[in-house]
């Protein structure tokens, strides 16, 4: 008896189940058509079918029968744009820096080089490398060093002459701290 009643127990099941799968699309129709109609969505569909017509209008543009797709050029400038704008940060950066010399204070011994540097200059004498050591009375390292921090800041520059020698002379920035130092120095002993 049991196994009787579940077979009707499973027969009604399926038939519920079939009944529900015809039920539920068959009441689906009028419930949408009730919405449309309680609603004005009129403007909806319109919207939709606008959207996909500018989808297949797009997807057959980028499928055109062309020797190169269109769509590859445009993704190859895309990349060459976005590689190229760091690529000129970078060349912006390195050659394109401010004329403006750090404002970073110079030591002791920087001083005393930029000094010797200055003192040449005003008497006349186109000095070297070799000439600044004695005069500032530091070691050639240290000596080396100062005017690598000199040169940095835009205080001092190498000048050639017309036979090829490399003397040490002084930018403008550098002449007007110079004269600043001059004007110090007058001060300090006044």
């Amino acid at each position: 008896m049991q196994a009787v009643d579940a077979k009707k127990g499973s027969r009604f099941k399926l038939v519920k189940t079939i009944g529900s799968w015809a039920l539920v699309p068959g009441l689906g129709v009028p419930i949408t058509k009730l919405v449309e109609s309680h609603y004005n969505v009129s403007y909806v569909s319109s919207a939709t079918s606008a959207l996909w017509n500018w989808i297949l209008i797009f997807g057959r543009w980028l499928a055109r029968d062309v020797t190169l797709p269109f769509w590859i050029v445009l993704l190859l400038f895309g990349l060459t744009t976005v590689l190229l704008v760091p690529l000129l940060v970078l060349v912006y950066g390195r050659y394109f820096k401010s004329d403006a010399p750090d404002s970073t204070p110079l030591n002791s011994d920087q001083v005393r080089v930029f000094y010797a540097i200055g003192k040449s200059i005003q008497r006349g004498a186109n000095i070297t490398f070799s000439e600044i050591v004695p005069l500032a009375g530091l070691s050639r390292i240290a000596t080396q060093n100062a005017l690598e921090v000199l040169s940095d800041q835009q205080l001092i520059t190498g000048v050639c002459d017309l036979l090829d020698y490399n003397f040490i002379s002084l930018t403008r920035e550098g002449r007007e701290f110079f004269l600043d130092l001059e004007s110090n120095a007058v001060k300090a002993r006044i």
